[in-house]
């Protein structure tokens, strides 16, 4: 009988062993050499990853009207068409700006909210300069957001805009910025393999992006409080280092299509992150209304990335915000 304990708990222990081993190497060997920093990224020991400089890629874009565009970054790996000095001209003000993807914009540089708005803001008044910098890069999340301000205070920003992207912010936090447990990494790990097999090339990802984070949480409900102390820790860390080197921070709340187009309700997510910037009086605008409000596309078909009439829709309601 004791034997047949042994050989059993030996068998369980064996079988634990061989799980937790495939979920490491399914983890850092075949899902993240899939979704692996391309040739426009580099490592970074503070932001994490970071756009090269020098850029110029080519995509082709058929929503696109021109069909087309470019992904230029300049000689710090901005979205700018125009170099980035590390001092501010005489009577100017910088606003950086960072986010995920959509914030980097799925367009031309001259598309993006982030140069809509230095453009909107120049008009505005001549007698001052605003440099609005374009510091989106794909996969950030929270913690990105925080390393990349303080990889960037020698730019000496007068204001800080956070794009907090609520498709998928909440689950990147967790697979970036959480350990998990055995049986959360067994859970995890079969989450991806069903991702990895159904959206297995980057066009059929990229139309997946809306659903997968609520897929996950609806799977793992128990690991949604988790995402969400991530996201609150991270963002009042930002405010804590913002108020250190008086620089304003602003938080935008840019929702997903599933909310915009679908009505799909995501404030089990977003709700508590809302009420926590509220309590510690931390700017925000949420996106939400004004988007679900729209009669247009906001979104491009192909991928679920803002497209050029969104980035129009985000400048104008930050330009309004500065006001």
């Amino acid at each position: 009988m004791i034997r047949e304990i042994i050989k059993i708990t030996f068998g369980l222990s064996f079988f634990i062993l061989l799980i937790g081993s495939f979920s490491y190497w399914f983890e850092n060997k075949v899902y993240n050499s899939f979704i692996s920093y391309d040739d426009k990224y580099a490592t970074d020991s503070i932001a994490g990853h970071i756009k090269k400089p020098d850029l110029a890629v080519h995509f082709e874009w058929k929503e696109h009207k021109k069909g087309e565009f470019t992904i230029i970054t300049n000689n710090l790996g901005f979205r700018e068409d125009t170099k980035t000095e590390p001092l501010k001209e005489n009577n100017s003000k910088r606003i950086l700006i960072t986010g995920d993807s959509h914030t980097d914009g799925v367009c031309n540089n001259s598309e993006s909210f982030s140069n809509i708005l230095e453009e909107s803001m120049n008009r505005l008044d001549s007698t001052l300069k605003w440099e609005v910098i374009n510091g989106g890069a794909g996969y950030y999340t929270f913690k990105n957001y925080k390393g990349f301000l303080k990889r960037n205070l020698h730019l000496k920003p007068d204001k800080y805009i956070v794009t907090v992207y609520t498709g998928n912010d909440f689950i990147e936090a967790i697979f970036t910025d959480h350990s998990p447990t055995l049986i959360e990494s067994v859970k995890r790990t079969c989450y991806r393999i069903r991702k990895y097999w159904r959206f297995h090339d980057a066009d059929q990802l990229g139309l997946s992006q809306a659903n997968l984070q609520q897929l996950y949480f609806e799977l793992y409900p128990e690991v949604i409080k988790v995402a969400q102390e991530i996201a609150i820790r991270e963002l009042s860390d930002i405010q804590f280092v913002c108020d250190e080197n008086n620089i304003e921070l602003i938080i935008l709340i840019l929702p997903s299509n599933l909310e915009t187009k679908l009505k799909y309700d995501a404030s089990d997510l977003t709700q508590k992150v809302i009420e926590t910037l509220e309590a510690s009086s931390i700017r925000h605008i949420n996106l939400l209304p004004a988007f679900q409000k729209s009669e247009k596309d906001l979104f491009w078909k192909q991928d679920f990335h803002l497209n050029t009439e969104g980035h129009k829709v985000v400048a104008s309601i930050l330009f309004a915000a500065q006001q």
